[in-house]
């Protein structure tokens, strides 16, 4: 019986061990992803600041003709 506890709490202890690794791993490719997001979010940000800067000097010469 003891035997058999101890085998049951090994498997129980090497399952909570794989779940702790999944997790970690999820929570790695988490912030990978998120970083992702981040740098794509910068360069919209960017373009769309220089598409703005087009628009005003598209502007200014359409005023100008």
């Amino acid at each position: 019986a003891i035997a058999s506890a101890v085998e049951e709490q090994g498997a129980a202890t090497q399952e909570v061990s794989s779940n702790i690794v999944q997790v970690s791993e999820a929570s790695d490719a988490t912030g990978q992803a998120a970083q992702e997001v981040l740098d794509a979010s910068s360069d919209l940000a960017e373009k769309s600041s220089e598409l703005q800067g087009h628009l005003n000097d598209f502007m200014k010469s359409m005023g100008a003709a």
